[in-house]
């Protein structure tokens, strides 16, 4: 069956060669996976950081309009605490 050592070669290497491509298609088979996950992980960073900046849009605009109140509310603050401290003053003058 085997003639020369030289057969022997031959058949050892191509077993060898066979094992190299079974251990590359296994290694390109985790490959695949591990890019899908990436893959995943990426799409589910993206949803969050989505949702994250419409949560911060939100804020924008509720503050935006807080602002807009507390500025329209300004001036009454202020007739507020001047008709405050004149009561003070007149107190104060009673007082005395």
């Amino acid at each position: 069956m085997f003639v020369e050592s030289k057969d022997i070669l031959f058949i050892s290497l191509s077993a060898g060669f066979i094992v190299l491509v079974v251990f590359i298609c296994l290694a390109l088979i985790q490959l695949t996976r591990v890019l899908k996950n990436a893959g995943d992980i990426t799409d589910d960073v993206s949803e969050t950081t989505h949702s994250i900046k419409e949560g911060i849009d939100s804020l924008k605009e509720k503050l935006a309009s807080y602002s807009a109140f507390m500025t329209s509310l300004g001036p009454v603050i202020k007739k507020a605490m001047e008709s405050f401290k004149k009561k003070t003053e007149t107190r104060k003058r009673k007082g005395k």
